[in-house]
């Protein structure tokens, strides 16, 4: 027997040429590289061109991310809200929001064409959601605003798509973990640096600010508004009540994941001073409340730890501003911003009943409100109605305000229907949590304006109907209960 048949072939040239062929490739790949670093290296300059050529890698992990967990095009949607003004592109009128939006509407169809397949989850409810968007745009034919309503439409439309984006793109509860993350890191950490000036400020300040019945300037962090800041915590917080409340995990993760972080957005929720947000997030806790065993025993505890809490705090400007500032809610017409939204909402429903009950128009309603303001009203330059049901009655009507209640009423059947059937405690506990906050943050917009195209409010109801076909999904695949028969 020869060498060559006892040893098999032994001729290397194969194995050259195939380690050749790798090589080759390696090279090609390296070549392209730099001639995309050196076309950019002329086109601009070579700090621009070796930070791009740097984060490449990390764009490549990213898009890979996205593709395999889409929900995180969601979780980082929401988290650019927290951007608010600072996340502005420039002065083109985009914020890093629309950004993620474009993202998370190419992951989608990008997935959909890779997997071969187009269907898309609905809700259920897309008739009544055609009929809200076709009577809203036909009340365009009477409305003195009519660019601005159409423009409007165009926004309503585009948080309608968000929210069916939130509903495809949430896919299990990977996605559901990573949204909820999203959310958690940037609410923590505006609201702990939104406190610096409680944490900084001298006695003397303290003393002066609270002579003029109000603390510090009120908190808002990267928000325009303060008000909207505490719209953004409305979302971190109920949840962090529903998972201390309900999860099925051990007291220390507890802590760790929802009570300290709470802490740090209490801080910052009663620092916003946002009366609508704190009455919101009384109804919101309320309502997860109606969901706890052995409610006597926790009004009891609550009640305990809030009178040692009033007691020792009592003392302290921060405290003592909260109190003054929470008065004021019962103040009516006494107080400036309080009389302004009754003003508001006596020229509402006379615009309703002017325009025989149809509705002034789609955002016509600071312009109408100019012939309605009464005399008394001392903060003449707002003219923008401060009360969802009040506006949509004003400027869409009686139809209009069937419709979106309708949708509203929809949702929440939805919703508590899945928490009932819900076997998954996760899932159980994630949607107690987003109900509580669409009822929070539905009720905020009953004293600010604006709601209707508030992307909170629809991204909360694409995860409500999201969240209930996960628990649907997760019922159907759990084993079954009854006894097994060896």
């Amino acid at each position: 027997m020869s060498v060559m048949a006892k040893f098999g072939n032994l001729n290397p040239l194969p194995i050259y040429r195939e380690e050749n062929r790798y090589s080759w490739r390696q090279l090609l790949s390296l070549v392209l590289v730099f001639s995309v670093y050196f076309l950019i290296l002329v086109k601009t300059s070579w700090q621009m061109a070796t930070i791009l050529y740097l984060a490449l890698p990390a764009l490549v992990v990213f898009g890979y991310y996205l593709f395999k967990i889409p929900g995180l095009a969601i979780g980082l949607m929401i988290s650019a809200t927290s951007l608010d003004v600072m996340g502005r592109i420039g002065n083109t009128g985009l914020t890093v929001f629309h950004l993620f939006f474009v993202v998370s509407l190419g992951i989608f169809l990008v997935t959909r064409l890779w997997e071969g397949r187009l269907s898309v989850k609905v809700t259920g409810i897309e008739g009544l959601l055609l009929v809200f968007i076709i009577y809203t745009t036909g009340t365009l034919l009477w409305s003195i605003e009519r660019m601005d309503g159409l423009v409007s439409v165009l926004r309503l439309l585009a948080l309608l798509v968000t929210m069916y984006l939130t509903l495809n793109l949430t896919r299990n509860k990977n996605s559901v973990r990573l949204i909820l993350i999203l959310t958690f890191i940037p609410a923590v950490l505006l609201s702990a640096y939104s406190g610096r000036d409680f944490l900084t400020s001298s006695g003397v300040e303290v003393k002066n600010a609270l002579s003029m019945l109000k603390l510090f300037s009120r908190f808002g962090a990267t928000f325009e508004n303060p008000n909207y800041f505490a719209t953004f915590l409305l979302f971190p917080m109920c949840i962090s009540f529903a998972g201390l409340a309900f999860l099925k995990i051990h007291l220390w993760k507890k802590v760790v994941l929802f009570a300290i972080p709470m802490g740090i957005m209490a801080v910052a929720f009663v620092g916003t001073f946002s009366r609508s947000a704190w009455l919101a997030i009384f109804f919101a806790f309320l309502f997860i409340f109606s969901y706890f065993k052995n409610k006597r025993i926790w009004l009891v505890v609550g009640g305990i730890v809030l009178i040692i809490g009033s007691v020792a705090l009592y003392n302290t400007a921060f405290f003592q501003s909260f109190v003054l500032r929470f008065a004021s809610i019962f103040q009516g017409k006494a107080d400036p911003s309080s009389a302004t939204r009754f003003f508001l909402i006596e020229g509402g429903m006379r615009m309703f009943f002017d325009s025989w009950g149809f509705g002034v128009g789609f955002e016509s309603f600071p312009a109408y409100y100019v012939n309605f303001m009464p005399p008394q009203q001392t903060l003449s330059e707002v003219h923008e109605c401060h009360t969802l049901p009040v506006e949509i009655l004003a400027e869409q009507g009686w139809i209009g305000l069937t419709l979106f209640g309708a949708i509203v009423v929809a949702t929440f059947r939805k919703g508590l229907r899945s928490v009932r059937v819900a076997e998954d405690n996760f899932l159980r506990t994630i949607q107690i949590g987003m109900l509580a906050f669409l009822l929070g943050v539905l009720l905020n917009f009953c004293f600010m304006p604006g709601g209707l195209l508030n992307n909170f409010i629809w991204i909360a109801v694409g995860l409500v109907f999201s969240l209930a076909g996960l628990i649907d999904d997760a019922n159907e695949v759990a084993p079954d209960k009854l006894p097994r028969i060896s």
